[in-house]
């Protein structure tokens, strides 16, 4: 077991676990340490290894896919927020037209810049507020999964059109 901790250059400490577990496979957990205190970050990595040793690898939650995630996008965040009738309806209709029959297949952290762009060429016909409220409703719906922890981190940063 070895338990490293990096200064990272934007100041954050970073807590790397190696391991080899009793059934012979290596087990790698690196992790972001919000403290500027390296005894507690070392002690956090200890802590976690030993835990990972009596009790196994910890296993992977499945992410869903874009399309599985998006009715409970609607349901729960934007009706459970009380948003407009036709705000709600909005963003069904961004998903069903121009975002799912593209990334519907893709589980939500497999969501890459080029899948972004690629959003973008299929819409070049539309103008650019239609683009730009498609690209918002994909960017909330990232957020709002990070939010509720179905994924760690916001896969791609999306970056609107410049209006024409």
């Amino acid at each position: 077991m070895r338990v490293t901790v990096r200064k990272h250059t934007k100041g954050w400490l970073q807590v790397d676990i190696r391991m080899r577990l009793p059934d012979g496979s290596e087990y790698r957990e690196r992790k972001k340490f919000a403290t500027h205190s390296r005894t507690a970050a070392r002690r956090w990595g200890e802590e976690r290894a030993n835990y990972v040793a009596a009790n196994g690898k910890p296993r992977r939650r499945e992410v869903p896919t874009l399309e599985s995630f998006r009715d409970r996008f609607i349901k729960d965040y934007a009706k459970a927020n009380r948003q407009k009738a036709s705000g709600i309806a909005n963003k069904e209709t961004y998903l069903r037209l121009y975002v799912v029959p593209l990334l519907g297949k893709k589980r939500l952290h497999e969501i890459t810049a080029e899948d972004v762009q690629r959003l973008k060429t299929k819409m070049e016909a539309k103008s650019a507020k239609t683009v730009n409220n498609a690209l918002s409703v994909l960017s909330k719906m990232l957020k709002v999964a990070v939010e509720w922890a179905v994924i760690d981190a916001m896969p791609v940063t999306i970056r609107l059109q410049d209006p024409a």
